[in-house]
């Protein structure tokens, strides 16, 4: 498990989204295989504590990419008014990233401090870091999902303009033709 997050987490700092390397480093996609992992292995407070803050990690470093990918895709946008709406989204998710870290930090002090004897199960504590984990883990599907929202926007928002400069060459050509025929009608006129 460890082994398989250092090499997820090397592909994301050495490639801006790099998907195929994050796909070869996790055999997935990362979010949905750590969820899977975290439903099917039975793991003791200290091992969920750990691997919820992994994920967070793994999680802010993917919300720092996405802001650097809109970035250079905003310099070829013409637009302004096209690029608010997706750096307000690139904004929400480093903000929902913030708060999950701070959760993961605020989880019960047993989580943290008992490291080598895990408390006996169906505690209070372990119920409450159950809950702790899987809001965590929803918080970040959504997180997720926001990203790929935010793409599919940026993607809409190009379509649209490439074709409005399309619209805009098509009428420059209309203009120049009736100009030249303004021009011969006013030749005729005159001969006449």
């Amino acid at each position: 498990m460890q082994d398989r997050i250092g090499a997820l987490e090397a592909a994301l700092t050495t490639s801006a989204l790099n998907e195929r390397a994050i796909l070869d480093a996790w055999g997935g996609d990362p979010l949905q295989q750590l969820l899977a992992h975290l439903e099917t292995q039975r793991t003791g407070p200290k091992d969920l504590f750990s691997a919820v803050r992994q994920i967070s990690q793994v999680k802010e470093r993917r919300a720092s990419l996405l802001q650097q990918e809109v970035s250079e895709l905003k310099s070829m946008t013409l637009e302004s008014s096209y690029d608010t709406p997706i750096q307000e989204e690139v904004m929400t998710l480093r903000h929902e990233v913030s708060v999950l870290r701070k959760k993961c930090a605020s989880l019960p002090a047993a989580v943290q401090r008992d490291k080598l004897t895990p408390p006996p199960p169906n505690t209070e504590e372990m119920e409450r870091a159950e809950r702790g984990r899987r809001d965590a883990l929803q918080q970040l599907a959504g997180a997720e999902q926001g990203k790929q929202e935010a793409l599919f926007e940026l993607t809409r928002s190009r379509g649209h303009l490439e074709a409005k400069e399309m619209e805009v060459q098509q009428l420059s050509e209309e203009v120049r033709a009736l100009r030249h025929e303004n021009a011969a009608l006013s030749k005729a006129l005159q001969t006449e």
